[in-house]
Parts: C-alpha cells; structure tokens; sequence
C-alpha cells in the first residue's frame, strides 16, 4: 500500500467496471460504527461503479475548533484497527502529510493528482452537500470528482437535482443505480445509524459503556491512553 492509502496492484485501472474509489472524509474523532456501516453499504450500493473505500481523516478540520480533536495519528490509527478486516477499506494518512486546514478541495486536487487513473467518488451529506457554495471552490467539486450524496431526513432526488443545477445549471444529478462513469452527484439513500462522535465522547467522559457504538479495537485504545484521551477531550 503506497501514501495514500490505495493498493498500488489496483491502480490504472479507474475506467474499468467497479473499480473506481470512495473517499470518505471526516474528523473520525473518534471513527464509530455509523461510520463503518454507512462504508458498507456504500460497497454494496455502488458495486458497480466502485470497489474500494478510503477514509480520510482530516488533519484540521476548519469548520470546527481544533481543541477537542485527538491527534491525526491517534484518529488515524484507530481507523485503520477498525476497518482492517475489510480489504476493501484503507485509510489514507493524505491530509496530515499535507497539514495545514483540511479544506475538502485541496484533498480531492491532491488525491487525484496521486492517482490519474482512478474513477474518484467523494461521500457527501445532504446537509454539507447544500452547502457547498459556502465551501472553499465549493462548486468545483461538482465537476471535479463524482459526489455521493447520503440524504438526511426528506431530502429527495428531485430536492437534490433541483439543488444541483440551482448551483450549476450544466450538471444533473443522477440515481445511484442508473449511474455510470463519470457525471454529476449521486443520489444515494441510505439508512443513518444515529450515533454521533460527540455522543460517544460524552459518554466516555462519563464512564459509561460504549461497547457496539464504536469497534471494540477502539474501545480497547481509548481505555489503554484513557488519561492522556481525556486531555483532549475534556477541553
């Protein structure tokens, strides 16, 4: 496995069937089963277009306040014991190479630029999605990498192919199962666990039990570094 998280075996192949990749970007502070299964059915919902899943742990996130974030490695570390016994799933160290803020468009630039030969899909909320245009070359992404859109609430196809050509009137969005190469975002519903990073934390703060919130490895690690954890997340 090369720097950025994909199989080199793999590479040079972005055109063929099923083989494009998924980036998965987030704070993972810490990663969570939510996170995992919405992976999973991302794998299974986009067979066609995709076989591969990388989590992308962001170095600083700049919409958020960085106290509180454990370190890039520890989060980063964590995924990796949480999704190994997925071979389709890695986790790319891109973002704390690079450093600075985690702005998504320098990350998909950089990603891509590492890896000409791939069809890249990017995993976006409905929520972050209509706010793109908020977002640093938010409306590039729309023509710059294939967006995977996982609806909150009511949000419907047509709410996001009407939001889509409100931003830019020459792309469409498409449904999941009709999608096929590269084209605008993606419409994929799928089913939120509601768990959050933020719940697990407080618990944890509290000593409660957050066994089949997380993976068990991360349990394991938050109890081994508990006090040198707590320094960060009691900010």
């Amino acid at each position: 496995m090369d720097k950025s998280g994909l199989n080199p075996a793999r590479e040079g192949a972005g055109s063929e069937k099923g083989d494009g990749v998924l980036l998965y970007g987030g704070s993972f502070n810490p990663i969570h089963i939510g996170h995992i299964r919405l992976a999973l059915e991302a794998r299974e919902k986009l067979r066609h277009l995709l076989d591969e899943i990388v989590f992308m742990p962001a170095y600083w996130p700049p919409h958020k306040d960085p106290r509180g974030l454990l370190p890039f490695s520890l989060r980063a570390g964590m995924i990796r014991k949480s999704v190994a016994r997925y071979p389709f799933m890695r986790c790319s160290e891109l973002e704390g190479e690079r450093g600075g803020p985690s702005y998504t468009i320098d990350t998909v630039r950089l990603f891509r630029e590492k890896n000409p030969d791939r069809a890249v899909y990017f995993l976006i909320g409905s929520q972050d999605f209509l706010l793109l245009p908020e977002w640093r070359d938010g409306l590039e992404l729309l023509v710059l990498v294939n967006l995977v859109v996982a609806p909150r609430g009511d949000f419907s196809f047509a709410d996001l192919d009407a939001a889509t050509r409100a931003m830019r009137p020459d792309v469409r969005a498409r449904e999941a199962a009709l999608a096929a190469g590269e084209g605008g975002p993606i419409y994929f519903p799928v089913h939120f666990l509601d768990i959050s990073s933020s719940m697990i934390r407080e618990k944890w703060l509290r000593n409660e039990n957050i066994d089949y919130l997380t993976p068990a490895r991360v349990v394991a690690s938050l109890d081994k570094m508990k006090d040198f954890v707590k320094r960060y997340w009691q900010e």
